[in-house]
């Protein structure tokens, strides 16, 4: 590993570390208000610096579009961007009463975001699929489409039984996205696996452990219903921001050969 990757990856782990060890040393010292405030802010901060960071590496020549890699990573890219708006209205919407429309509003806000990682893995997927077996991945995005399938209704029939009370809105409005979600990470599982061996391993790896946190967060919204603004989901969100960051940030610095 090349030091220059070395030093941005500890960089980006140390940040990784430092968010929710600051988080609750503030909670368990008493001060749970600033902890909260610092758990809202950290939040779209980490995602415009880590979407930010992507732009100015991948948005340098021809909009990052000249190859597959680079126009991949420029979504991802952009798509910390439109997350900083979403943790933005997150944070609004968290100072006011919630009703049934709340995890709907929050997953509206997500839906931009989550379109252009899902536009971007899957080209770059397509791309190597024909690349290395000269066929297109039929096969591959059939299964990641029942898989996503089978866990969304999964998961919704899991939500009905530990929360039955549960409104028609935010059904509605789980399964979609958290399909997407899911999607998300069952391309980059197939990619990570593609290139293990070699250096596009570390930031796809990166991504993937992201987009795991991701459904996380999410189902852990539409199964127990847990509050998209407290704490620990304004926690996650951060991680997940963080690691995507790294994960754009490695890529910048290998060779757009490689893609």
């Amino acid at each position: 590993m090349k030091k220059e990757m070395l030093l941005v990856l500890s960089a980006f782990l140390i940040l990784v570390i430092s968010v929710p060890i600051i988080a609750l040393g503030l909670d368990s010292s008493g001060s749970v208000g600033t902890a909260e405030t610092f758990a809202t802010f950290s939040a779209p901060l980490a995602a415009l610096l880590a979407g930010t960071l992507g732009l100015a590496r991948f948005a340098q020549e021809d909009y990052g579009l000249e190859d597959r890699f680079n126009s991949m990573n420029l979504l991802l890219s952009l798509g910390l961007v439109l997350f900083t708006l979403s943790e933005i209205g997150t944070a609004i919407i968290s100072s006011m009463p919630s009703g049934d429309q709340f995890y709907f509003t929050i997953s509206l806000l997500l839906i931009p975001g989550i379109l252009l990682w899902a536009v971007g893995i899957g080209r770059y997927l397509i791309v190597c699929w024909k690349t290395i077996n000269s066929v297109n991945p039929t096969r591959v995005l059939i299964a990641i489409f029942l898989f996503s399938a089978a866990a969304t209704v999964g998961t919704q029939i899991l939500g009905a039984v530990i929360s039955p009370n549960r409104s028609l809105i935010d059904i509605a409005v789980c399964i979609p996205v958290g399909f997407g979600i899911i999607a998300i990470a069952g391309i980059l599982a197939i990619l990570l696996w593609t290139f293990r061996r070699g250096a596009l391993g570390l930031p796809l790896g990166l991504a993937f452990v992201a987009s795991l946190l991701f459904s996380v967060q999410y189902y852990s919204w539409c199964i127990i219903t847990q509050a998209p603004t407290d704490i620990l989901s304004r926690l996650i969100a951060t991680e997940i921001y963080i690691l995507m960051g790294a994960s754009v940030s490695i890529a910048g610095r290998l060779d757009a050969s490689t893609g």
